[in-house]
């Protein structure tokens, strides 16, 4: 009986090394096993007699013994021929979560990209807590078994080792790698052992580029056959990584849309929680606030389904809108933000992890967060630098926010090249970071929705936001001593500033009051000695202090759409001796024509502002401009052209805004002249092509009641006008149409309002031109919003159908005689939504019925007696 055992530990010793090779046991040896089993049962249960196996032999005690040696001695012959067989199945099965929502179509993509022989290695990325990791398992778990011969799943993470990671491919695929081999030794031996045969290397958590040359995984080649079939398909939460492991298909993990997000929360808050109705309304705000992120409605859902009260759901709810998720009791047992802090401790330096917390400054009722407006937020804090070009360092500021964008820190705002978002929960993790870790709660000082500003909350703050709320008066005194930043725009019911409130914030440097209800600043400003960014744009201020002038640290100052402003006293912009961007554009404060002798500033004390490096100006007559663009070393970023009083025609033009001044120019506004018939854009001359406004982004004309023209003289619009993404026409009454917008390759947006005289936007001659080759022609590629307003006369957008490849949203409102869009099924597959009103959306005419059911489906009635806005397209759901 032991030489049996010895066998069968020999076999069973073979089956577990085979196992480790993805192979398996044959059908005539686990038999055998079993016999084994068997007959050691019988052998033991005669142990139990007191007799041993050779007392039996000598002595032969008995037919039983007998004929149990004889079962013995016939196993011990009938050894298996065959132990072991090659699995046929190359993909072990993995667990994944049970409730698991959301992700069928990214599976199906994925799956296809793997069946494409022109994708060798696929990359998916997405924020933390997405999905990524449940995603590759369930496609590990759903590839067709004959697609592979192996099928390896890797976890790397971000602090990997490469031996280990060899050592793991080789266990995965049968290889047996001895402990003192080199990396280069162990390459090889797993290069010679894939180079011929179909794999699928699954890399999961992948946190910078992976040498798979090193690793020893063959090249992979960009046409592969069916029958050499070799992938490679990893997770990341960075575009960046996608692009150094060159993903020659790359898909991005989003979060979850609200049906799912809620049946998500749902699953794990219990059914049974949610049962009383007024839980279930907190509980759809508690969902709300995660954003849509699978892994913050699993771990709060968790965390809230032994919560059976209103008032803790309530509580929750009141936590989760100040941004303390941390704080919700049931919390503390999961490691969300740890786990998501991963992603800001991999950003590449110190200045980026700071750009990033300062992010969370913005609440989260603002979600769509405008770029430059964070880049103005960074220079007046000092986080990034400033160049002598205004555009260098606004372009150092877009790469900073595209690398937070990469790294899934921020995401796409509506309009992705001007807005970004920041996800909540990301928020809230960025403010427990700054808070050291949830430590010192009002260090970093975010609130929404609140009604008052409790001085007693900012002792030791260093930085307070209050945006966007209800707040209508500020403390008259508070102890900061601290605080260094201090963020109230677009409070309207604000209407002042306490006196006593700027002297106790001795160490201030940013100051953002833009959009508030003000209508001055008090003397006291005058004592915020560190203050270096000061915001009060968009406000009703009507004159700046004197006493702004003691600013002497101050280096950036916004005026901008101050459309109230009348005074701004002799000598504060010349004693402003650090500043290095003035803003004046689209303000009230046109007039820079003042004698000497009296008390309003002039254009010398812009000439005589040594660090002044860039200005947004609004200016009233042609020679002031003149002179402005004169001055050396400032560059003009922002222009306003307003009431030129009896001009009728109006030449822009090399001879005007040809100057090194105004290749910055990003925003050019025309408005308010009441004589004005014609604007000319270039003078004539065929020879001087090289002549454009190549940053101008956005073009206002308004208000010009007299213009029926615009005539490109010696240069083309795409010229001209090259990088130009929004045009704003309103109030010009006597303009037919803008068929020179066929010309604009990047024109994003187009706002046409107030326009009685406009039959068509685009003429009949352009349109026929545009379509001659027959069918919808890509006339407007990037074309995403149309916002059209009372426009009486308006018939036709165009005579013919044109391609809108990325037109996204639509809304027409008060256009009685348009009966017709231009839009066809294949033309426009991004549509969104259209707007517009009951009556006007009945009487519109289309070619076939299958049009008129698709964009039906996505017709969206505006309210009766609503008047709608820009915004609309975005606030109406």
């Amino acid at each position: 009986m032991d030489d049996l055992r010895r066998t069968r530990d020999s076999i069973n010793e073979t089956i577990e090394a085979s196992e480790r090779k993805r192979q398996i046991c044959t059908e005539e040896a686990k038999q055998w096993l079993m016999m084994v089993q068997t007959v050691e049962g019988d052998v033991n249960s005669l142990d139990h007699l007191g007799c041993s196996w050779n007392c039996w032999s000598t002595y032969r005690l008995g037919k039983r013994v007998a004929k149990m040696q004889n079962k013995v001695m016939k196993l011990q012959n009938k050894v298996p021929s065959s132990i072991v067989a090659q699995s046929n199945d190359p993909v072990r099965e993995m667990p994944i979560a049970p409730m698991v929502v959301g992700q069928e179509p990214y599976i199906q993509k994925a799956l296809s990209y793997l069946g494409d022989d022109t994708a060798g290695i696929i990359g998916i990325y997405g924020m933390a807590g997405v999905g990524k990791t449940t995603l590759l398992k369930r496609i590990n778990n759903m590839i067709g078994r004959t697609m592979f011969d192996h099928v390896i799943f890797v976890v790397v993470s971000r602090t990997f080792d490469l031996m280990k990671l060899q050592q793991h491919i080789a266990k995965e695929v049968g290889l047996i790698l001895e402990d003192d081999e080199s990396e280069m030794s162990r390459g090889t031996a797993i290069f010679n052992f894939l180079k011929k045969r179909k794999f699928l290397l699954m890399l999961d958590d992948l946190w910078g580029l992976l040498d798979l040359v090193k690793v020893g995984i063959p090249q992979l080649q960009k046409f592969s056959s069916s029958e050499h079939k070799q992938k490679v398909i990893f997770t990341t939460r960075s575009l960046e990584v996608c692009g150094k492991m060159q993903a020659s298909k790359i898909m991005k993990l989003e979060c979850l849309k609200w049906e799912e997000a809620w049946s998500l929360f749902k699953l794990n808050a219990g059914e049974d929680t949610l049962s009383n109705s007024r839980i279930q309304s907190l509980a759809e705000v508690v969902a709300g606030e995660c954003d849509g992120l699978p892994l913050a409605l699993i771990t709060v859902g968790l965390a809230m389904s032994t919560k059976k009260t209103p008032a803790e759901w309530q509580h929750a709810v009141t936590l989760l809108k100040s941004s303390r998720l941390a704080e919700i009791s049931g919390m503390e047992d999961h490691d969300l933000f740890s786990l998501m802090r991963i992603s800001y401790d991999s950003l590449r330096d110190d200045r980026m992890r700071e750009c990033f917390l300062s992010c969370s400054l913005w609440s989260e009722d603002n979600n769509d967060i405008f770029k430059d407006n964070i880049i103005k937020a960074w220079l007046g804090i000092g986080l990034i630098d400033e160049f002598d070009d205004i555009n260098e360092t606004y372009s150092m500021g877009h790469s900073i926010i595209e690398n937070l964008k990469a790294a899934c820190l921020l995401e796409p705002g509506y309009a992705a090249d001007r807005y970004v978002r920041m996800h909540h929960v990301i928020r809230d993790m960025a403010l427990w970071i700054a808070s050291d870790h949830g430590i010192n709660k009002n260090k970093w000082l975010v609130q929404a929705n609140t009604r008052q500003a409790r001085a007693g909350e900012w002792n030791k703050s260093e930085r307070v936001s209050l945006m966007n709320t209800q707040i209508e008066v500020l403390p008259d005194t508070c102890d900061c001593p601290n605080l260094m930043f201090l963020m109230l725009r677009e409070n309207k019911h604000l209407k002042r500033i306490p006196t006593g409130l700027f002297p106790s914030m001795p160490v201030l440097k940013y100051l953002d009051l833009s959009g508030t209800g003000i209508q001055e600043l008090p003397a006291e400003v005058g004592m915020l000695v560190n203050l270096q960014h000061l915001n009060i744009s968009f406000t009703n201020i009507t004159s700046l202090p004197s006493e702004l002038g003691q600013l002497v640290k101050l280096k950036y100052l916004e005026l901008e759409s101050t459309w109230k402003l009348v005074e701004i006293p002799r000598g504060v912009i010349s004693s402003l001796v650090m500043l290095r961007v003035l803003n004046l554009f689209d303000s009230y404060f046109a007039d820079w024509n003042w004698p000497s002798e009296e008390e309003g500033v002039g254009l010398e004390e812009i000439e005589c502002s040594t660090r002044l490096t860039a200005i947004g100006i609004t200016v009233k007559d042609i020679p002031s401009l003149r002179r402005l663009l004169n001055f050396p070393n400032v560059s003009v970023h922002s222009l306003s052209i307003r009431e030129l009083h009896g001009l009728t025609s109006l030449h822009l033009s090399p001879t005007i805004l040809g100057s090194k001044k105004t290749r910055s120019l990003w925003n050019l506004i025309l408005r308010g002249s009441d004589w004005l018939q014609e604007l000319v854009m270039g003078d004539g001359v065929m020879s001087s092509p090289a002549w454009s406004l190549s940053h101008l982004e956005s073009l206002w004309l308004g208000d010009l009641p007299k213009l029926e023209k615009i005539i490109w003289s010696g240069v083309m619009p795409h010229a001209c006008l090259p990088n130009l993404r929004i045009l704003t026409i309103v109030g010009c009454l006597c303009i037919k149409n803008v068929s020179w917008i066929l010309q604009l390759p990047y024109l994003q947006e187009l706002h046409v309002q107030s326009c009685k005289g406009m039959e068509q936007v685009i003429g009949h001659e352009a349109s026929t031109s545009s379509s001659a080759g027959g069918g919808p022609t890509a006339s407007f590629p990037s074309l995403k919003i149309i916002y059209l307003h009372d426009l009486e006369n308006l018939v036709s957008i165009c005579d013919n159908p044109l391609a809108f490849p990325s037109l996204e949203r639509i809304l027409v409102y008060e256009c009685k005689v348009l009966k017709k869009l231009p839009l066809e099924l294949q033309g426009a597959k991004k549509m969104r939504v259209i707007l517009g009103g009951r009556k006007w959306w009945d009487r519109l005419e289309w070619r076939n019925q299958s049009t008129n059911s698709f964009f039906h489906s996505i017709f969206k009635e505006l309210p009766v007696g609503y008047e709608p806005n820009f915004w609309s397209l975005f606030e109406l759901k």
